[in-house]
């Protein structure tokens, strides 16, 4: 009895062990998918030539179209005054938020990066 038990009890952490990694494969299924859509939708965007890759002058300014839309969006979502710049108080509010972002486990951060 105890050993049909023990085999019992394996055999359920083995199965669970198996739907975990299969969720596993999944989510990286998916990222990688989401990945190659954003790889593609980029290339669209800023391949100006069309040779199907990005030349370095296409990454310059492809990195800093993406910049100024990433502070656009900062603006708009955390500049409370409108005065066009955040204060400390409103990059305070933009820092938090990304922590708190950051806090529900989609991100990690790298060892010494900040936010704004």
């Amino acid at each position: 009895m105890l050993v049909r038990s023990i085999a019992l009890a394996l055999s359920l952490v083995l199965i669970g062990g198996g739907v975990a990694r299969a969720g596993d494969a999944e989510k990286k299924a998916d990222k990688a998918e989401r990945h190659a859509k954003k790889k593609a939708e980029l290339l669209k965007r800023f391949d100006t030539d069309g040779d199907g890759q990005l030349s370095k002058e296409e990454k310059k300014a492809m990195h800093e179209a993406l910049k100024k839309e990433h502070e656009a969006k900062l603006l708009e979502r955390f500049d409370k005054d409108k005065d066009g710049k955040l204060s400390d108080e409103e990059k305070k509010a933009a820092e938090e938020a990304h922590a708190k972002h950051r806090a529900g486990g989609k991100h990690r951060k790298k060892k010494g990066s900040t936010f704004i």
